[in-house]
């Protein structure tokens, strides 16, 4: 009986469809990487960009005030965008305290009022907002505040 084995030109060919099939699973793969990186990088750099250029947090005069072991901050977006949500950060002399602030829409100002701090310690206060653009929500950098002599609510 005679063994016969594939002709050397079936295994050529072969070899071509298998390297070209697995080049294209390869560049798939890469191709939608590469692009999904590209939009990540993109809409942080549009979150970045909306906070430096778009976003107006201010403490509304007078600056915050205290009462015993409450600081009272009213806070005000002259922006038009929404915030979701913001964190207040308290840094004092021993520590720092982190506040949940909520949601603050464009063009409003609220009054938080933090409680249970020792308010003759506080150095500063920092502002982080949180946005929504694009359906997608950004963290900003913080917006600081240095706190000089406090007055009295």
């Amino acid at each position: 009986m005679k063994k016969r084995g594939i002709s050397p030109l079936i295994a050529t060919i072969l070899l071509i469809g298998m390297t070209i099939m697995v080049s294209l699973i390869v560049f798939n793969f890469v191709r939608t990487t590469i692009e999904k990186k590209t939009s990540e990088t993109e809409m942080q750099s549009n979150i970045i960009l909306a906070c430096a250029q778009t976003l107006k947090l201010e403490y509304d005069d007078p600056m915050p005030c205290s009462s015993g072991t409450d600081l009272e901050v009213t806070v005000w977006n002259k922006s038009p965008l929404d915030i979701v949500d913001f964190k207040i950060q308290v840094l004092s002399v021993s520590d720092s305290e982190l506040k949940e602030g909520g949601r603050l829409s464009s063009y409003n100002k609220t009054i938080y009022t933090i409680s249970g701090i020792n308010v003759a310690d506080v150095t500063s206060v920092v502002l982080i907002p949180t946005i929504e653009l694009d359906e997608i929500n950004g963290t900003c950098s913080g917006i600081s505040f240095d706190v000089g002599d406090l007055e009295a609510c």
